[in-house]
């Protein structure tokens, strides 16, 4: 480690005191940790103490009460787990850092009902293996406002997440869950970037437009539910022809109207002309939520429904201030009786309801919204059967 001179951070000169230079307490420190083996620090987090992460080991660095030549820190090895060379991101009062293999994004913590001062580190990957097992990540990131979201790029270009609230104490994998995000091109880089209301995540996408490879600097916004959105001016004047659209010649593009959904146009030559008129249009790539539960092992009074056909009679899924998705293949109606004619169709606030689904042996529900519109899922359940015979 390298500690710069005190309230001085650019003099790293450390006294040669072989050649009679005075080493006075607030000079500049080079400190070797003692460790079992020769390993390169990869890594450093900020904490009430600092952890010091190498590609093997994670030890916190702790001073008495500062640190000078005369006042060495203590040191002592935390973990055995060992990190790649990447910065950590600060969740909470949690450290979470890439594992070596690149392959687990990891804890590093105080153990809360521990008597004496102990860390430990946790793979937060373990219950969403398969989403990571074959692919590095990188580029860890915390956004904690508004929804407590770590989010990292995979190798082959698609995006991770996981929804974590360290509010709520110690922290399991089991705690987290995990999505993937699949854009038409490649995630290069992600970063969190704080602003007054909020913490925004941006990204870098490549993508190939009209037969040239482009980059893309682009930031998530939750009023908008498409990708590489555009939208037009607040208070202009009614149009139905949109121009500017270079960027994505030659893509499909959804099409919002003053809130309702407009037939897919293509972009020609930078522009799309719509079918009627709009104020408030917005225009952007098409993406699709999907959640899909696991196989269910319910419903047979005389042992285990696995390996046995079955059915979900009806399922119920609950909403808050959404559009109707698809529930598995099937979306209810979009629109009620009771909605006037050329009037946009309110958001969902409620329970929605599926028949017919079909029998399966692993029995899973799969909901889906693929329209331009929000999508908040708050609860499945359902009547279910097994064909038992």
């Amino acid at each position: 480690l390298w500690l710069s001179r005190a309230a001085d951070f650019y003099d790293f000169y450390v006294p040669d005191t072989s050649k009679n230079q005075t080493l006075t307490p607030d000079a500049a420190l080079e400190y070797t940790l003692a460790a079992y083996t020769h390993e390169a620090i990869e890594w450093l987090s900020s904490e009430r103490v600092l952890v010091v992460g190498t590609s093997s080991t994670e030890h916190r660095l702790s001073p008495d009460a500062y640190l000078a030549t005369d006042r060495l820190p203590k040191v002592s090895k935390m973990t055995d787990y060992g990190g790649s060379h990447q910065r950590p991101a600060y969740a909470g009062n949690m450290t979470c850092f890439i594992q070596q293999s690149g392959h687990q994004l990891r804890s590093f913590q105080q153990k809360s009902d521990a008597v004496i001062e102990q860390y430990e580190s946790i793979d937060l990957t373990w219950m969403s293996a398969h989403m990571v097992e074959e692919f590095w990540i990188k580029e860890p990131y915390y956004a904690l406002i508004p929804h407590n979201i770590l989010v990292m790029v995979r190798e082959d270009g698609q995006l991770l997440t996981a929804m974590y609230d360290p509010s709520n104490g110690q922290m399991q994998a089991q705690d987290m869950g995990w999505s993937r995000h699949i854009t038409d091109g490649w995630f290069k880089s992600v970063c969190v970037i704080p602003t007054d209301f909020a913490n925004q995540i941006w990204v870098a996408v490549q993508r190939e437009v009209n037969g040239e490879t482009k980059l893309y600097i682009e930031y998530f916004d939750n009023a908008f539910f498409m990708d590489s959105a555009l939208t037009t001016p607040a208070g202009g004047s009614p149009t139905d022809t949109l121009t500017g659209l270079g960027h994505l010649e030659g893509k499909e593009l959804q099409i919002l109207v003053d809130g309702a959904i407009h037939p897919s146009q293509t972009v020609v030559n930078g522009t799309i002309n719509l079918e009627w008129e709009g104020t408030d249009i917005v225009v952007g790539l098409p993406f699709t939520n999907k959640v899909e539960t696991m196989p269910f092992a319910e419903g047979n009074p005389s042992g285990t429904g696995r390996g046995k056909p079955g059915r979900w009679n009806e399922i119920w899924v609950q909403l808050i201030e959404s559009a109707h998705p698809k529930i598995n293949g099937k979306r209810p109606p979009v629109r009620y009786p009771s909605t006037p004619m050329t009037t946009a169709q309110p958001p969902i606030n409620g329970d929605v309801r599926a028949f017919d689904t079909g029998y399966s042996r692993d029995k899973p529900i799969i909901v889906e919204q693929d329209l331009p519109l929000p999508f908040h899922l708050v609860t499945i359940y359902g009547n279910f059967e097994v064909n038992a015979g």
